[in-house]
Formats: C-alpha cells, sequence, structure tokens
C-alpha cells in the first residue's frame, strides 16, 4: 500500500487497513506487561502438585513466544521505516531552519514538502505555499465547509461519502498555507490526513 501510494494518491480505506496492521504493537505491549502476571501464577502452581517438568516447560514457551514476536515487530518497525521512506517521509535534519519545534516529520512529495508536527492539542500536516481563505470541519463523518471554499475542493468533497474515517478532521487555507489537524487519539489516521490534504493542494493547483 505504501509503495503504490508513492506513485500515485492512495485510496483512504487502504491507508486505514494499513493503521489497523499497527495493533500486534499494541498486543506486543500488552503482553509484555502482563509477563509478571504470568509468571506469578507459574510460580504459585509451583507450590502446588502440578508437575514442575510441566512448569518448566511453560516457562520456556512463554519466554520464546514472547522473544519470537518481539524480534518479528522489530524487522517489521524496520520494514516499515524504510517503505515510510520510499513516501519520500522523514525526521527533519538538525540543519534545517525556520522549523517550528512541534515538527516531526517531513514529507517531500510531487514537488511539495509538508511538515508533520505533534503538539498537545493534536497532530497536523501543514504546506506552507499560501492558499485561498476557506475552513474545512467534520463531524460525524459529514463535511461541512466556510462558504468561500474553493469550487475545485468543493467538488472534490462531494465525491466523499459520509465516513467516520474523517471525524474530527479539520483543515483551514490562508494565506500562510493549508493545515490540517485533528485529535492527538487519532494520530493514527496520519497517512489519510496526508492523502486528503494532497488532494485538496492539487484541487486549487497548489503544486
Amino acid at each position: 500500500m505504501l509503495m503504490r501510494m508513492a506513485l500515485q494518491p492512495v485510496d483512504p480505506f487502504a491507508a486505514q487497513n494499513y493503521a489497523r496492521k499497527k495493533l500486534p504493537i499494541t498486543l506486543l505491549i500488552a503482553v509484555a506487561f502482563s509477563l509478571p502476571a504470568i509468571f506469578i501464577a507459574l510460580s504459585f502452581l509451583s507450590q502446588t502438585s502440578f508437575p514442575h517438568w510441566l512448569l518448566q516447560a511453560l516457562v520456556v514457551l512463554v519466554l520464546l513466544a514472547f522473544f519470537v514476536f518481539f524480534f518479528a515487530m522489530i524487522g517489521k518497525s524496520s520494514k516499515s521505516n524504510q517503505l515510510l521512506g520510499s513516501l519520500g517521509l522523514r525526521s527533519p535534519k538538525e540543519t534545517e531552519q525556520g522549523l517550528p519545534p512541534d515538527t516531526a516529520m517531513l514529507a517531500e512529495r510531487r514537488g511539495r514538502i509538508l511538515e508533520y508536527g505533534i503538539s498537545q492539542k493534536g497532530n497536523f500536516w501543514r504546506c506552507r505555499r499560501p492558499a485561498p481563505s476557506f475552513q474545512i470541519e467534520n463531524r460525524g463523518g459529514i463535511f461541512f465547509a466556510s462558504p468561500d471554499l474553493p469550487m475545485g475542493i468543493h467538488a472534490l468533497l462531494s465525491a466523499f461519502p459520509k465516513d467516520r474515517i474523517w471525524r474530527h478532521l479539520s483543515i483551514r487555507g490562508d494565506s500562510e498555507g493549508m493545515i490540517a489537524s485533528r485529535p492527538l487519539r487519532l494520530a493514527k489516521f496520519y497517512l489519510q490526513d496526508l492523502w486528503l490534504l494532497e488532494k485538496i493542494l492539487d484541487a486549487v493547483d497548489l503544486g
């Protein structure tokens, strides 16, 4: 999916599936925190008539399963970083000037440089090229726009069906650029937000 996005705008629902694949990482963290409870339970069983050889086998199996899963997640994370690099996404360099301290990543795609930032209020994508003045907000899966919305963006959003994947997304344009933002709890949809922001930039021909 990420390789396709590097070549052409990807369908947002494909990006949603990618976000869902991050679930194993959450599972790994949960397993790591549950290991002490597992060993406490095994220790309790050791004080009963439970066969000691079976307890030792269970301990070995639990540790083996954890480390196999752990290294598999490391390998997956490394591969994911390589794929993100193919999208033109990278961490900002120390030598780059003029970037706000909340800039976590840069996207150099299709001749544009977009900034991805994280703050206490939320996460956002920002393009610094001057844009028409407008405001878009998504409430309950439906886009609501200010009256001054450019026709190109209006036609784009009109083709979008109601879907909660875009909930709480806000997009604003003005003379300082264009920014798409969401609450921090929805940061997992950052690829979808990048996809839509690029579509809107194309709609107003901000190359």
